[in-house]
């Protein structure tokens, strides 16, 4: 089943709104927040002790939950929590090893895990482009699809959503680096 971004922006719309059933239903979806932070810490040699990682679990709840009312329904709610696990997760280690060691220096993957642009500028930079291509940018990266299925789910062909993707990257480039963000 394909993720609906404008029902998961419903669902927000109602736990924002203090609905029960809203609230109960994004519990259960929250579930997902400790299974996506303990399976990236086990994919990077479980650099988190398990204590650490029941604390950034809580942490990420509650970073959730103060982002909330900024979830926008342009990606499905999954992709856009497994973001913030993702970031989060980067900065606990950098912050519990009390060193700021770039990614290469902790034995990553650089071409899966390396952003040098911080989260919130991304998504600034996404609004400023245009639709079509911030649309692909984001099914892309944030959901992980290929340029088949962003096809499939936009009725183009998987040309035409790599076309918009890279005319998409070159658009947002410069207005990170206009931020102060290195060049990728």
């Amino acid at each position: 089943m394909v993720p609906d971004p404008h029902a998961d922006l419903d669902l927000v719309r109602r736990a924002l709104q203090r609905d029960r059933h809203g609230l109960q239903e994004l519990a259960g979806r929250l579930r997902c927040v400790p299974r996506l932070l303990a399976v990236r810490n086990a994919r990077l040699g479980g650099a988190l002790r398990p204590e650490e990682l029941a604390d950034l679990s809580q942490d990420v709840l509650l970073i959730v939950w103060g982002k909330l009312k900024e979830y926008r329904g342009l990606s499905a709610l999954d992709g856009w929590l497994y973001r913030i696990c993702r970031y989060e997760y980067m900065n606990a280690l950098r912050r519990l090893r009390g060193r700021a060691e770039s990614l290469d220096e902790l034995s990553l993957d650089p071409s899966q895990e390396s952003n040098p642009w911080e989260f919130e500028d991304v998504h600034r930079g996404l609004e400023r482009i245009g639709d079509k291509e911030s649309e692909v940018i984001r099914l892309k990266h944030f959901e992980e699809l290929t340029f088949e299925e962003i096809g499939a789910r936009l009725g183009i062909s998987p040309n035409t959503a790599k076309a918009r993707y890279y005319r998409g990257l070159r658009a947002l480039e410069p207005l990170l680096e206009k931020r102060g963000s290195p060049a990728r």
